[in-house]
């Protein structure tokens, strides 16, 4: 059994030094910790919206690859899906001017889909030895991965450099991989990779210029996650899909929030103290 005594204090300490260092971490939390002002609900409910763009998204690649194995040939669902791949097209040539002009991006652009349609037979076969249960099962795995690692204070437009989104990225990739190799015609698979491409590669640099550059940034996140979640939910089969992705979503855009600024932000205290790097703050003239 156990005893209910620290492990890392020394025996021979008494009980009067072992009182007198409790009270020197308390003195010391009550000196250097610090409550930090709450965040606004509505900042909250802002900064949730790319969380939920980012699961709508995921849903979307997930239920359009199942409708194109049902449905493939099919002309309308690509007339379905349309909306959603023509918007960040345009907010890529508008908002991603960072490094580049518009023409070196349309050049960029025609070269990589030139590599991808040359790529979509190799694709379409890559895993011709893998069962199909062992496919799914990695792509919905990768995809999870993509969510969990995504770097959504970049996407908020809180960082000016993406630093934790690369895992995120190259599960997205992976996933896509994978499903693009279950699909039966060279056209299929161009048009499903180019697709997710475009969501899952470009997108995002768009995505945190419109956060940093736009004053109504928020009111475009809106519309956009309106038009994903819109057109996930037509690829939807069942009443419980829809019930569970909506819940799922509500949770994620209305419920984390709320859930985030009324409770736990009444636990969140600030430790600063001697022991922090210092930062050297340079003025204009320097």
């Amino acid at each position: 059994m156990t005893s209910g005594r620290c492990l890392w204090k020394h025996d021979n300490v008494d009980e009067k030094e072992e009182q007198r260092n409790e009270e020197t971490i308390d003195s010391l939390m009550t000196r250097f910790s610090s409550k930090p002002p709450p965040r606004p609900l509505l900042d909250l409910f802002q900064c949730s919206l790319v969380v939920g763009q980012e699961f709508a998204l995921t849903c979307l690649l997930l239920t359009r690859h199942r409708a194109a194995m049902q449905h493939e040939g099919d002309p309308d669902q690509w007339r379905q899906v349309a909306p959603v791949v023509v918007l960040p097209l345009i907010l890529i040539f508008i908002f991603d001017r960072e490094q580049t002009t518009p023409e070196k991006r349309a050049c960029d652009a025609l070269l990589l889909a030139g590599m991808l349609r040359l790529v979509s037979s190799v694709l379409r076969t890559l895993t011709a030895s893998y069962s199909s249960d062992t496919v799914y099962a990695l792509s919905i795995a990768g995809m999870v991965v993509h969510l969990l690692a995504c770097d959504y204070r970049y996407a908020n437009g809180q960082v000016r450099k993406k630093s934790a989104g690369v895992v995120s990225l190259n599960a997205s990739l992976f996933s896509m991989t994978l499903l693009a190799s279950r699909l039966s015609s060279n056209a299929t698979v161009y048009v499903f990779v180019s697709t997710s491409v475009i969501l899952f590669a470009f997108y995002p640099a768009a995505r945190h210029a419109i956060a940093v550059t736009q004053q109504y940034a928020s009111i475009v996140f809106l519309v956009i996650n309106v038009l994903v979640s819109s057109a996930t939910w037509l690829f939807l089969e069942s009443l419980q899909e829809q019930l569970l992705f909506g819940g799922m979503l509500l949770s994620i855009c209305l419920l984390a929030p709320w859930w985030e600024y009324a409770v736990l932000q009444e636990h969140k205290i600030r430790l600063s103290g001697p022991w922090d790097i210092a930062h050297i703050a340079q003025s204009d003239g320097t």
